[in-house]
């Protein structure tokens, strides 16, 4: 997040800080409480990763903030398609999840329609961000 904002007040651009939330939950659950309990969560997440990057941020460009429902690389992908940059965070998952289960970052760079930046995190603090930003 701080990698965008400093790239968009260079750029003299606007962030769209945009946060994919699929719905996840325990079993026994109702689907549309665990679908409003993901979405508090994702929206939490959010705020409080950008809000908290703001404050510390000198001067920073206009960023707004975006949930979607569905799967991060399919929202993020579709997105690119309008933006000028995308910029996604890397967790430094380990090499055995990641190919069970892939990368955003990955996916995200081989199949977005505009460049993509892939920032790691600063430190293992910041390495939980679930954060994805785009302009």
């Amino acid at each position: 997040m701080r990698w965008a904002l400093d790239e968009g007040r260079l750029r003299r651009c606007a962030i769209e800080a945009v946060t994919a939330w699929p719905p996840r939950g325990s079993e026994g659950e109702p689907a549309e409480e665990q679908a409003t309990q993901a979405r508090q969560r994702a929206d939490e997440t959010a705020r409080h990763v950008v809000d908290g990057v703001l404050r510390e941020t000198d001067d920073p460009p206009p960023v707004s903030y975006e949930l979607v429902h569905g799967d991060a690389v399919e929202v993020l992908v579709q997105l690119s398609q309008r933006a000028q940059l995308l910029v996604v965070g890397t967790h430094g998952v380990s090499s055995i999840r990641h190919a069970a289960l892939g990368s955003v970052s990955e996916a995200c760079a081989m199949q977005a329609g505009c460049p993509v930046v892939v920032v790691p995190p600063r430190s293992a603090a910041e390495s939980g961000d679930d954060v994805a930003v785009r302009r």
